[in-house]
């Protein structure tokens, strides 16, 4: 239009779960025994799903260097099949929430997206955009505890639960992109991103394991595993094109929370008796990436030799770590159990079962190639 441009969409969604579940959840042929069978209970079809998801995007060019955007669109997404489909034959354990049940007439979980921007050229190849967003995120994967729903008794003292739609989460947050396209023999680009994510859990089992290990289920939003605060990311390329280029990608970013131990809060003056779920946060990490490229061509043969480095200073980023230190190299509990092992000449020393390469991520990697080509 003449002050602005409209673009608007429309999705269907169609989704039969196509399996039966039971009419009652509480019926006792539930209850798994040699005497059982999947056809004395009876069962009813799993509802078809049907989603309208309306899309709508505007943009007002405010000078013929810049432009105001705004997007607003829902988003569903079914769960994945494993929770629907989990333990088809409808058998429980006996005992107390031994048995968490798949449930097919689980509901798509709904993500509603607003985001406002300002896109704007600063130079001739130089631009910047800026957009802050927010997702409103319903019908979140539950293991059915955190309200008392879905959570049912079989005759005998037993328990169990069904996979719901219980949990909520919502993220908010604003992205600077700073660009610049190629001219002379570089460019290079800028992105920062700040980021909230908070919700109910992080994980659709996480109200189950915490009920049947005797913890009361999170009843409040929480930073969810993910809550990644920080991210800055950075490239940049010089080049000349069919001859040779050279390109560093850096990243940096906050650490990730988890879930402190008893003992790691008393260790920092702090006496409680079960810690806020994510409520401490991980180290932060970085990583450099550089590659080099330079061509030849040779009669109808045109080739490359290219060097790559992925973690340009051996940083030692720790992906996992110790829930009573924050860190992956160390543990307060191997500080505390005694080392045996010269006792017993079979048995390792209590500081290996500790030493874990894993948590952290890849090392330095360098690799090296030609690659050749028939023109």
């Amino acid at each position: 239009m003449k002050d602005m441009i409209l673009r608007g969409g429309i999705r269907y969604e169609y989704f039969d779960p196509a399996a039966s579940m039971p009419a009652n959840p509480e019926d006792p042929n539930l209850l798994m025994s040699e005497e059982r069978s999947y056809y004395d209970i009876k069962t009813t079809k799993a509802s078809i799903k049907h989603q309208i998801s309306p899309r709508l995007g505007l943009a007002f060019p405010i000078t013929d260097q810049g432009a105001i955007h705004f997007s607003y669109g829902h988003f569903f997404q079914i769960p994945p099949f494993a929770y629907l489909y989990a333990n088809p034959e409808l058998e429980v354990e006996p005992g107390y929430l031994e048995t968490l049940m798949g449930n097919p007439d689980l509901e798509p979980q709904q993500t509603v997206i607003y985001e406002i921007g300002l896109q704007q050229q600063l130079s001739e190849n130089i631009g910047i955009d800026i957009t802050g967003f927010y997702k409103d995120i319903n019908n979140l994967l539950s293991s059915g505890l955190s309200s008392g729903l879905n959570y049912y008794e079989l005759p005998g003292g037993t328990f169990y639960s069904r996979y719901a739609n219980e949990d909520y989460a919502n993220v908010r947050g604003v992205t600077i992109t700073l660009t610049k396209r190629r001219s002379g023999y570089i460019s290079w680009a800028v992105d920062y991103s700040y980021l909230v994510a908070k919700g109910n859990a992080s994980s659709p089992t996480t109200a189950f394991y915490d009920l049947r290990d005797g913890k009361e289920p999170t009843k409040k939003v929480v930073p969810l595993n993910w809550d990644q605060a920080h991210t800055l990311n950075g490239n940049l390329t010089i080049s000349v094109p069919g001859n040779w280029a050279f390109s560093v990608i850096g990243r940096l970013e906050s650490g990730l929370p988890f879930t402190p131990s008893p003992e790691r809060l008393r260790g920092i003056g702090m006496g409680q008796e079960r810690p806020e779920v994510n409520s401490s946060r991980k180290p932060a990490q970085y990583l450099f990436d550089i590659t080099a490229r330079k061509e030849f061509s040779w009669k109808d043969l045109s080739y490359a030799v290219f060097l790559k480095i992925y973690n340009l200073f051996d940083r030692a980023n720790e992906r996992y770590i110790f829930d009573d230190t924050g860190r992956a190299g160390y543990s307060i509990i191997a500080q505390r159990l005694p080392d045996n092992s010269y006792e017993n000449p079979g048995i390792y020393p209590i500081d290996t079962y500790y030493n874990r390469p894993y948590f952290y991520r890849e090392p330095r990697e360098i690799r090296f190639g030609i690659s050749i080509e028939l023109r």
